[in-house]
């Protein structure tokens, strides 16, 4: 079961804008090759792998329902305040999902055998 719905779909749908925007990218830029184009594709390919990566692994943390995983969406939220007229938007939808009061915790079973494991 998916704890935190509207930040996980947020955080992987932008994961998947990125991915769309960087094949994009290196279709453009290798479309006309040059040394100084492929440079520029693997520092870009690097960014946005890494955007892409911490997304990633922000949503799977938000679905689980980790403090880790609120921490991350407030630091992506931060960022997407940059990207104004809809990042801003999402950055708001994060900010008021990812609330303490809000944000729906994982659930500890009390005498599961799962807790003994570290």
């Amino acid at each position: 079961m998916i704890n935190n719905t509207l930040v996980y779909w947020i955080l992987r749908v932008l994961a998947l804008l990125y991915s769309l925007c960087l094949g994009g990218i290196a279709l453009g830029m290798l479309s006309h090759f040059e040394q100084q184009a492929v440079f520029v594709l693997i520092g870009l390919a690097t960014v946005l792998g890494v955007l892409i990566y911490v997304m990633y692994i922000a949503s799977c943390e938000a679905a689980v329902g980790t403090e880790r995983g609120r921490r991350m969406s407030l630091f992506i939220a931060l960022n997407l305040l940059l990207i104004f007229p809809l990042g801003t938007v999402l950055a708001m939808l994060i900010f008021a999902k990812s609330h303490k009061n809000v944000w729906q915790y994982a659930v500890k079973i009390q005498n599961s055998p799962l807790n003994s494991i570290k």
